[in-house]
């Protein structure tokens, strides 16, 4: 008997011990609870929810209208209307004058590509040359040094040089607009060769299509995204061709050739700072090791739908001006960063806060045209 009640002691002192640790670890845990409710509590509180935006291009309509730009550079090709003719010269040329009267005879406007000779540094040539193009007194586009390729020559002494090249143009032909070109294989890594920005008034870049047989538009929309986001210079297609015939594949792209073509008119609309290109054509244009055709005189479709682009361009007075901001685009209304706004516009407009960040809508504060698609927002008031 006294064996059993020790027995019930020892046992009900153990069951004592067991359910005093087990409300001691439910104490803890409800503890962890509590404070982890709280620090998600907190973090809800003060949180904002992620919203989606998509960045845009934002412009604004001016009053001044820019003139478009069309040339053709190919023996194949004359003939057809533009509103600039095109000549390639040396650093060492002399300007050819017979170039530049017939220009002014026929009302083209002169574009003048300056490639690197002798002595490419030097400055005395561009001097003369500037002081030629000035004794016109007529509007030109200078395409200076431009860089079909990487250069193999000093990215630092090729950006002085253009720096002092373009101050000596502004001052001798001071009608003229400078084009900086640039080959697509340096595009993401132009800025080693990148003149200051004062530097030129327009970018220009080539377009080369389909060589080796490649299909190049998804690397061509890219680029020019790039290019559009990164920059608020009115951009020149320098270059623009299509391969008909490469040596790598042994084949004909005939009607590869209009696909291009056609891309024009899309690139035109995604891209309101483009103002214009010029036609290239060559019978052997190397690529990679490889020989291409690239022509578009041989093919009558191909000529009429290039034609027709042409056209398209000159009827596009392209009145607006690219902002170097990036707006966001959500659910059809545009966005501006709260500070990028206030450069620009005076009138007062409450931010909302969006991903942290205080935005301006400016659908709701300006006149806008948003396209989603295009990634691109125009605002329709000239309020700069």
């Amino acid at each position: 008997m006294t064996l059993a009640v020790l027995i019930f002691v020892k046992l009900s002192k153990i069951r004592s011990e067991v359910i005093s640790i087990k409300s001691y670890i439910i104490f803890i845990l409800g503890i962890i609870i509590v404070f982890l409710l709280c620090i998600n509590l907190n973090t809800d509180e003060n949180t904002e929810t992620k919203i989606d935006l998509t960045l845009a291009n934002v412009y604004v309509k001016t009053d001044e209208e820019a003139a478009p730009l069309t040339a053709i550079y190919s023996e194949s090709l004359q003939g057809i209307e533009t509103t600039a003719e095109i000549v390639f010269m040396k650093n060492t040329d002399p300007l050819p004058y017979n170039f530049m009267v017939k220009c002014i005879a026929e009302d083209k406007t002169p574009y003048i590509v300056i490639e690197e000779g002798q002595q490419i540094f030097d400055l005395s040539h561009i001097e003369e040359i500037a002081e030629s193009i000035g004794y016109f007194n007529t509007d030109a586009y200078i395409e200076l040094y431009p860089l079909y390729v990487t250069p193999n020559f000093n990215s630092a002494a090729y950006r002085q040089f253009y720096k002092n090249a373009a101050e000596i143009i502004r001052e001798k032909a001071p009608k003229s607009k400078i084009v900086w070109a640039v080959a697509p294989e340096l595009i993401y890594n132009e800025t080693d060769f990148l003149p200051p920005e004062q530097s030129f008034d327009l970018m220009g870049i080539s377009l080369l299509c389909g060589l080796n047989g490649e299909n190049t538009l998804p690397l061509i929309y890219d680029k020019l995204e790039y290019i559009s986001f990164a920059y608020s210079k009115p951009v020149i297609i320098s270059r623009f061709s299509a391969a008909d015939y490469c040596e790598i594949t042994h084949s004909y792209y005939k009607n590869e050739k209009r696909k291009y073509i056609s891309a024009l008119s899309e690139i035109k609309a995604l891209y309101p700072n483009i103002i214009g290109f010029i036609v290239y054509e060559s019978n052997n244009y190397e690529f990679e090791g490889y020989n291409n055709r690239l022509l578009i005189s041989n093919d009558d479709e191909a000529l009429r739908e290039l034609i027709a682009v042409i056209r398209e361009f000159e009827n596009d007075k392209g009145n607006e001006k690219k902002l170097p901001v990036c707006g966001a685009i959500i659910s059809g209304s545009a966005y501006l960063n709260e500070e990028d706004y206030n450069r620009f516009f005076s009138a007062p407009y409450t931010a909302v806060s969006l991903n942290n960040k205080k935005y301006i809508n400016i659908s709701k504060a300006l006149k806008t045209e948003v396209s989603e698609k295009n990634k691109s927002v125009i605002i329709c008031e000239d309020m700069l």
